[in-house]
């Protein structure tokens, strides 16, 4: 019984152990109740609500090291291309931003249905940063909760992101609607997508030695370096003019910001990737590629008609959304011409978004988890 009376006093005391104990704890308490009370209200919380963590910021150098390998690449590309196609993507309209003088950006944003996140992205070009040694790309992905809606991750890629799954897009392309024996590039620019571009596609075309490229620039400087950068991968540069190699090309790929045509025509048969045309008023491809005998497949047919390279095609020639396409292929006509118009859109971004964040962050939990378990735990 002792025992018991003892327990009992314990526990009271725990409490309040005497009668002026007890009303200090009452007033301590009910003030400690009243600031949380308090502190819930001014934030909009209600009090006992969990407590949410905070987000991941990824920097450059972190998702750099996450990027996957090229096949993994295209693979992603495909399956966002096949999933806007097929209604299992919510993307959002793009909203463009032109900072007068100074470059202009993008925002696009959406999510896949039954995905834990929705993303955001930022990016835009600023021709004159390098001057100042700076990337011309810049911006951020950031992701956030589909249940919640609260941002999990930012990931600061400075628009490298945009740009690597630009050219991994490209490169699907020239993969899939290259010519047989395709033997020659030419990349019209020599920015940061152009770049990635003679990376990613020099494993499609033939080994060793016999890959030419042709480098089309507007300055003869830029096309010397570029070409130099190029060698590193096993290019051959071609030894005729831009305009002659150009003509010649098996496949082209067009990376610039140009508002006038700068592909006036391609030959017969060729593969055609365009990619400037993103936004109102920009143009690369003259109305001889976009006529006769065309196969043209765009990313989104909503975009491309508006203001890509869709919007300026000859009456005759129609459309097809290239997720549409890898759904239900259709055989394609000896000779013809493969036109595809990308624009870019958000679906692409969520792809890359999610892979980057989930090969950083996981990893990490993984690794804060099995700190002194057994091995196979």
């Amino acid at each position: 019984r002792a025992r018991l009376v003892r327990f009992g006093a314990v526990g009271r005391g725990a409490a309040a152990s005497t009668s002026s104990a007890r009303g200090r704890g009452r007033g301590d308490s009910s003030k400690s109740v009243r600031d949380t009370r308090s502190k819930a209200r001014l934030h909009g919380t209600r009090v006992g609500a969990r407590r949410s963590m905070a987000p991941r910021m990824i920097t450059k150098s972190e998702l750099l090291k996450a990027i996957p390998p090229v096949d993994k690449l295209m693979d992603s590309m495909r399956d966002a291309f096949v999933a806007y196609s097929s209604d299992r993507a919510v993307v959002a309209p793009v909203q463009h931003v032109t900072v007068e003088g100074k470059g202009d950006a993008c925002v696009k944003s959406g999510y896949l249905r039954g995905d834990a996140s929705w993303v955001v992205k930022i990016a835009g070009g600023w021709p004159g940063n390098a001057a100042r040694g700076l990337s011309n790309s810049q911006g951020c992905m950031l992701l956030f909760g589909q249940e919640t809606g609260q941002l999990e991750c930012l990931l600061a890629d400075e628009g490298h992101l945009t740009d690597v799954r630009t050219a991994a897009a490209a490169a699907l392309c020239v993969k899939e609607f290259a010519p047989e024996n395709v033997k020659t590039l030419c990349v019209v620019g020599t920015g940061v997508i152009a770049k990635l571009v003679v990376e990613y596609c020099r494993p499609l075309f033939s080994a060793g030695a016999g890959a030419e490229l042709v480098v089309v620039s507007r300055s003869a400087e830029a096309a010397t370096k570029f070409g130099n950068f190029a060698a590193g991968f096993g290019w051959e540069l071609a030894g005729d003019s831009p305009a002659e190699g150009r003509s010649r090309a098996d496949v082209v790929v067009t990376c610039t910001p140009a508002t006038t045509p700068v592909v006036p025509a391609v030959r017969k048969g060729a593969c055609v990737v365009a990619l400037g045309a993103d936004g109102a008023g920009k143009r690369e491809l003259g109305p001889g590629v976009l006529s006769g005998d065309v196969l043209l497949l765009v990313d989104s047919a909503a975009q491309c008609l508006r203001y890509g390279e869709a919007a300026y095609k000859g009456n005759k020639v129609t459309c097809t959304e290239l997720g549409a396409y890898y759904a239900a292929p259709t055989p394609r006509k000896p000779g013809q011409t493969v036109v595809c118009d990308l624009t870019g859109v958000a679906v692409q971004d969520v792809a890359i978004a999610t892979t980057v964040r989930d090969a950083v962050v996981k990893p990490a939990w993984a690794s804060m988890f099995s700190c002194g378990l057994p091995a196979g735990v």
